[in-house]
């Protein structure tokens, strides 16, 4: 067994094409044995190959076409990101809106257990949505018969006298609701609002509009 070797070569160069190492010297010593060995190899020559020009140009051009590729694949995904964008739809809030995003937080006096404050902001929300919306200032006083087209129809207008009339007997004359009564005047309203509403145009609408040809 080896226990110790040590390579000597020298390494030259002749023509710029061919290399050699010249002899190899050995020393080295058996394991268990303090004499020390000496042996000559042969020398390893071989021949230089130089880096070509014409592959480093086409190298270059290589990596110059991935790079130009990488742009263009780039602009061309955000350009469709762009168009796949979901349109927003945009439009001021209607008067609908704006009473039923109060009338949902009205639910928690009922909740709550505070039913004349609910039945209160109820009444107060049916006189605020007929004022905006069919510019009536007193719904009991009103004269059915000179409501427009544009305006509520009878039955309307006459659930809401008795709906006010409801809140009122609750508020002023200590009146208690059954739970049939509280839910009938939160749903007339909801549903009056959800009736009224004003069509938005939906997601798929004004993508149609975007790819309809002018």
């Amino acid at each position: 067994m080896l226990q110790r070797v040590v390579h000597l070569f020298k390494f030259s160069v002749t023509n710029n094409t061919e290399a050699e190492t010249g002899p190899i010297f050995i020393d080295y010593r058996l394991s268990g044995s303090k004499e020390k060995l000496h042996r000559q190899l042969s020398g390893i020559k071989f021949t230089i190959v130089r880096f070509s020009r014409n592959l480093l140009k086409r190298l270059i051009s290589i990596v110059l076409i991935i790079i130009l590729i990488s742009i263009i694949l780039t602009i061309v995904i955000i350009k469709s990101s762009r168009k796949k964008v979901i349109p927003q739809v945009t439009g001021n809030s209607s008067v609908e809106d704006s009473i039923i995003e109060e009338l949902e937080q009205i639910k928690r006096y009922k909740i709550e257990g505070n039913i004349k404050l609910y039945f209160h902001k109820l009444n107060e929300l049916i006189k605020k949505y007929f004022r905006k919306k069919y510019q009536i200032g007193s719904i009991l006083d009103i004269d059915t018969n000179t409501i427009g087209k544009a305006g509520p129809n009878k039955h309307t207008l006459s659930t809401a006298c008795e709906l006010l009339k409801l809140s009122h007997e609750v508020c002023y004359a200590d009146y208690q609701p059954s739970s049939q009564e509280q839910e009938r005047i939160y749903n007339f309203l909801n549903k009056l609002l959800s009736n009224n509403r004003p069509h938005k145009p939906s997601i798929e609408d004004e993508l149609y509009l975007m790819e309809k040809p002018n």
